[in-house]
């Protein structure tokens, strides 16, 4: 939809946003104009846009996973994903003003730019954007508004929080930045097998932040799956118990029952980080109307105009 617009038009609107920081109290002194640009509005745009296009890998692996057949499963993976599109609007939107407006305020207090941006985006990430981001899953996998019970979503966030700080953060402090190969260079050069895995790992995008992402999310997911299904099946009478069920016996009841679900649910994020790490490591084009923003908030004509 933006690349519809014309440049014009996306540089007047982030220029607007920008002057709505400053209305809102962010200073210049603490974040500049680039940095609230390329730092915030682009970042979190381009990170809800990646979570966007790899929603349908992880909605397909989910119901895959709890049995609902191939078929099906790619169904429900384009479902859940246009299922979420305001919600995730709504995630990333929040992220874009409020990680600037909390690094500023830290800022004030005393805190470096880079303690203070680490730390407004744990704040952000790990506070009421968690319930978002519930409500973002949660639909996703087919759960409706009236299925979902406070007692559900208690269990459900502190679980979600577990997994956000090793997953969205881990993600979205990446893009833009340099690939690193998680094998050593000299692989590279060695031939046979060491040559080819070290082209695959580079082609796959593999580097240390996938192998965080996907062992520090899996056991939250595991939870999170269980809560997800039960009230799916359950609804609204959705117990402890049931969860507690799924967690110890799986689909079928038996603690070998218990132990595939879990390694269905590694599979499941190894094939979905898999997709999320290599979106996350390509490199960002660069936004000519992002020029045009800074020559509208400077004052300055824009480039290639007198």
């Amino acid at each position: 939809m933006a690349a519809l617009l014309p440049a014009e038009t996306k540089a007047s609107g982030m220029a607007g946003l920008v002057r709505t920081f400053r209305a809102l109290g962010i200073k210049e002194a603490n974040l500049s104009n680039t940095e609230l640009l390329e730092d915030h509005i682009k970042r979190n745009l381009v990170a809800g846009w990646n979570v966007f296009l790899a929603s349908p890998s992880f909605y397909f692996l989910w119901h895959l996973v709890h049995k609902a057949g191939f078929t099906t499963s790619a169904v429900r993976s384009i479902t859940g994903s246009v299922r979420i599109v305001p919600f995730l609007g709504l995630l990333y939107g929040t992220c874009a003003c409020a990680i600037p407006w909390t690094t500023s305020l830290l800022m004030d207090r005393g805190q470096s730019v880079t303690e203070a941006k680490s730390n407004a985006s744990t704040v952000v990430m790990l506070s009421g954007v968690a319930v978002l981001e519930a409500i973002v899953e949660l639909r996703g996998c087919g759960v409706a508004f009236n299925q979902m019970t406070v007692g559900a979503l208690l269990c459900f966030v502190p679980a979600l929080i577990g997994r956000l700080a090793a997953g969205v953060l881990v993600q979205q402090q990446k893009i833009g930045g340099e690939f690193h190969n998680v094998l050593p260079p000299a692989w590279k050069l060695d031939g046979g097998l060491k040559s080819s895995l070290y082209s695959l790992c580079e082609t796959l995008c593999i580097d240390t932040d996938f192998f965080k992402t996907v062992v520090g999310t899996s056991v939250f997911q595991h939870i999170l799956n269980g809560i997800t299904y039960v009230l799916l099946t359950h609804g609204q009478k959705t117990r402890m118990l049931h969860l507690g069920r799924y967690l110890t016996g799986g689909l079928d009841g038996t603690a070998a029952s218990a132990m595939q679900q879990f390694a269905r649910t590694v599979s499941l994020r190894l094939g979905f980080c898999g997709v999320w790490n290599w979106l996350g490591s390509q490199p960002v084009a660069h936004w000519e109307a992002m020029d045009q923003a800074l020559c509208l908030l400077e004052g300055r004509p824009a480039p290639g105009q007198a």
